[in-house]
């Protein structure tokens, strides 16, 4: 994955994704991937070309911290990245089995 700009796809099952720029895209702005197998989607910083949403979050050249991504809730996928993702400016923590659980409604 780049450091400053980027895509990462959740899917579902085991088929893979076309190689084109922008999975199920109809190749004009905004660049939003449409496949019924991605169950989220995420495209980083200023040269990403597909994300979900308007435009997606900016990642810093110059904050070393501010190269992480978070997603900003665990419970909501609104398919906007710039509103489901955030650019930290503090050193990002770590979530994994022993983070507190979040309970989703």
């Amino acid at each position: 994955m780049g450091k400053l700009d980027g895509k990462v796809a959740l899917v579902t099952g085991t088929s893979l994704l076309s190689t084109v720029t922008c999975p199920g895209d109809d190749g004009s702005a905004p660049f939003n991937p449409s496949v019924p197998a991605i169950a989220d989607f995420l495209g980083y910083g200023s040269a990403a070309n597909c994300y979900e949403g308007s435009g997606p979050p900016a990642v810093s050249s110059t904050n070393s911290n501010a190269r992480s991504v978070l997603r900003t809730s665990s419970c909501n996928d609104t398919n906007v990245n710039s509103a489901d993702f955030s650019n930290p400016t503090t050193a990002p923590v770590a979530r994994n089995t022993n983070s507190p659980l979040t309970s989703c409604p």
